[in-house]
This record gives C-alpha cells, sequence and structure tokens, in this order.
C-alpha cells in the first residue's frame, strides 16, 4: 500500500527538489493521473512487477477514493489497451447498460423517444467495477 508518506518520496528528483508540476523522464515506465497518489500507486504497481493494466487499475482505484467528484466504483470506464506481444489493440466500452427489466419501447412511450436527464430512470447500471474485472484478466 502506498501511503501519503511513502508516496512522497516518489516524488522528488535526485536532488530531493519536488518534481509536482515538472517534466519527468523515466527509462521502463511511467504514470500520469490528476493526483499524485493515484500516480504512486500505479508506479508501484509498475515497481512490484505488474504491467500497464495493473498500474491503470491500481491509479483509477485510487482516483476513487481522491477525486471522487471526478471518477468512482458507480461511474462508468473506457480503454484502449495495446498488446505489445501481438501488435493488437483492444478497447473496452463499459458504459454501463440499462437495467434488464428497461424495454425501448415504455422508454418511448413514457418519454417521447427522448432519454430522461433526471430522476430514477436516466441511470445505468455503473460499468466500473466490471471494466476493472475484464482488465485485469
Amino acid at each position: 500500500m502506498v501511503t501519503r508518506a511513502s508516496a512522497e518520496g516518489l516524488f522528488q528528483g535526485s536532488g530531493g527538489e519536488r518534481l509536482r508540476g515538472r517534466a519527468v523522464l523515466a527509462a521502463s515506465g511511467m504514470v500520469a493521473t490528476a493526483h499524485p497518489l493515484a500516480s504512486a500507486a500505479g508506479l508501484a504497481a509498475l515497481q512490484a512487477g505488474g504491467n500497464a493494466m495493473d498500474a491503470a487499475i491500481a491509479a483509477s482505484a485510487v482516483c476513487n477514493v481522491v477525486l471522487p467528484q471526478m471518477c468512482g466504483l458507480g461511474g462508468d470506464t473506457f480503454f484502449l489497451y495495446h498488446e505489445a506481444e501481438s501488435g493488437k489493440v483492444w478497447g473496452l466500452n463499459s458504459s454501463g447498460p440499462a437495467p434488464a427489466a428497461a424495454s425501448r419501447e415504455e422508454f418511448a412511450a413514457r418519454f417521447g423517444g427522448l432519454m430522461p436527464f433526471t430522476g430514477p430512470l436516466s441511470i445505468g447500471v455503473p460499468g466500473a467495477v466490471d471494466a476493472y474485472a475484464v482488465a485485469a484478466e
């Protein structure tokens, strides 16, 4: 686990200067997020032998806590993943389906063919948790 105290050392240059907001060069991997603790979690995943997807999942999980207004487990996830070994690019759209009991006909009859912007019928099933599970495979 990366704590604030242990993450502080990850954001210092060789002379002890703070690197936040500066250009950083890396030889074997890098993680960039909107919060230094999330970046530190991704970096820790790489340092523990994980791959880029492991780092992305770790960083995203920390973002759920430190940036709840920007992302969360109750949201959606989209990503592209380049598999270096095969050269293939994989994409995942985990935007969350409508509830199983919902039907296109019911929504059209109730809302004139438009999706409501507010209320309980405007909500999809969150897709982020399933995306993490798929990505971890």
